[in-house]
């Protein structure tokens, strides 16, 4: 694998097997994500992502002696007493249940500007474990404001998109992704996406009937985004793109380029990328030829 693509994808995929369409019970999940992390594809590997709701479980489901390392999926909020709930819960998660992030799911964006005064001191009360915080906004609407106001108000907050799902309406349009990655490149704000995204790179899913994003593409087009400042037309067009250039020294789409250092710069603020398969990603990046057998 050259340097470049290693650098843009180590460490970057949050397994979440508990998620449609695997759905593994909690022991099973966990048992995959642990043999993962310990095997020839625990490169690609990061945190466990956890329903706030299922944290004990997880605990409870674990083997004497081990840990996993945790982002937390809050309540759908539809009021700042949601926040809080999932406060409770993630203070009172078991001792081996190594808590890493928060991802809150804000229902209503025009809950941002209360949401922005509940999740701050939400973020304070958890300041010395350092866990960064990140929102999902629930449905369709303007992210855009929404996120302006919520990294005006929130030091480090950093916000997620869903890129896929089970259902043909789960998918963003093309613009409707470029638009989100545009936007927080602009406020140098972190992100992370999930669902949907198994292969590296835009594909048509004939069951379906719809476009799927592919991971390679999206790191690459928030990267460029980030280090090149690419407009939303350009990022839209890296992010359909099927010609990626991947060397020692650097990554190279569309006549763009960003050096081992620019994809450093990127990762600071990448969160990672949810899938509840780890094959399938892996699979993927061998059929392209950009992951040998031999590579661990």
């Amino acid at each position: 694998m050259r340097a470049a693509l290693e650098a843009l994808l180590a460490r970057t995929l949050e397994y979440a097997g508990l998620f449609p369409p695997a759905r593994l019970d909690i022991g099973a999940a966990a048992t995959e994500y642990l043999a993962t992390l310990s095997g020839g594809n625990g490169w690609l590997v990061d945190r466990f992502v956890c329903p706030v709701s299922k944290l004990e479980d997880l605990g409870a489901a674990l083997k004497p002696g081990a840990e996993v390392r945790v982002s937390v999926v809050g309540h759908p909020a539809n009021a700042t007493s949601d926040f809080e709930r999932d406060a409770r819960a993630i203070a009172g998660a078991p001792g081996n249940v190594i808590v890493q992030a928060y991802e809150a799911k804000l229902a209503d964006l025009k809950l941002a500007h209360k949401a922005a005064r509940s999740l701050a001191k939400l973020a304070e009360e958890f300041e010395p474990d350092g866990w960064p915080l990140f929102v999902e906004f629930v449905g369709h609407g303007d992210r855009s404001s929404a996120m302006q106001e919520l990294s005006a108000s929130l030091e480090d907050v950093g916000f997620k998109l869903r890129a896929g799902g089970v259902e043909r309406s789960m998918f963003p349009s093309t613009e409707e992704v470029a638009d989100f990655i545009v936007e927080a490149a602009s406020l140098n704000v972190p992100v992370k996406f999930t669902a949907g995204l198994h292969e590296p790179l835009h594909h048509w899913d004939e069951s379906l009937g719809v476009w799927h994003h592919g991971f390679v593409a999206v790191l690459a087009a928030s990267c460029l985004a980030l280090t090149c400042d690419l407009s939303r037309r350009e990022v839209a067009s890296v992010l359909e793109c099927q010609e990626f250039a991947f060397s020692e020294g650097a990554m190279d789409v569309l006549g763009h380029r960003a050096d081992l250092g620019d994809i450093e710069s990127f990762r600071d603020l990448f969160g990672g990328f949810g899938s509840c398969s780890v094959e399938e990603p892996i699979e993927g990046l061998r059929r392209l030829g950009w992951l040998m057998e031999n590579v661990v």
